[in-house]
C-alpha cells in the first residue's frame, strides 16, 4: 500500500538536505497566506509554537527551513495539511475535486460517460507526453 500524499511529503521533507531558495520561499509564502487569511499575527502563532518571531519571519520569507515537528505544529496550528504547506495541494481539495468529477459523471447517461472518459484519457495522455519532454 502507498503512504499518503501526506505522510510522503513529509517523508521526502525529512530527508531532503538541499531545498532550493525557490522550494523554501514558496513553503513561506503559503504558510504566511495562510496565517493572514486566518488573521493571525505572527506574534500569536510564533507564541502558540514556541519558537521566536524572528524565526517564523524567516521561514515565511524563505530563508530559513524548519523542523519535521515545526512543520507539523504550524499546519495543525493553521488548520491545514502538511502538502498544502509542502506542495501547495491540500489533500481536502483533490478530494473535494474527485467527489466533483463523480457527481458530475453519475449525471450521464451510459454513452455519456463513455465520451467523457474516453476525453479525460486523451488529457492525460497529453500530459504524460509533455511530462516526459514530448510535445
Amino acid at each position: 500500500m502507498f503512504p499518503s500524499s501526506e505522510a510522503w511529503s513529509l517523508f521526502c521533507y525529512e530527508r531532503k538536505t538541499n531545498m532550493t531558495e525557490k522550494q523554501l520561499k514558496a513553503i513561506g509564502e503559503r504558510i504566511k497566506e495562510k496565517r493572514d487569511s486566518l488573521g493571525i499575527s505572527q506574534t500569536d502563532l510564533a507564541e502558540g509554537l514556541g519558537i521566536t518571531v524572528p524565526y517564523l519571519e524567516r521561514v515565511e520569507k524563505g530563508t530559513k527551513s524548519m523542523s519535521i515537528e515545526t512543520l507539523m505544529a504550524i499546519s495543525e496550528k493553521l488548520g491545514t495539511t502538511t502538502d498544502y504547506i509542502l506542495r501547495g495541494r491540500d489533500v481536502n481539495q483533490s478530494e473535494q475535486t474527485l467527489d466533483e468529477v463523480k457527481d458530475i459523471f453519475n449525471s450521464f447517461t451510459a454513452e455519456q460517460a463513455k465520451d467523457a472518459l474516453f476525453i479525460l484519457e486523451q488529457v492525460r495522455d497529453l500530459w504524460e507526453m509533455r511530462k516526459n519532454g514530448n510535445k
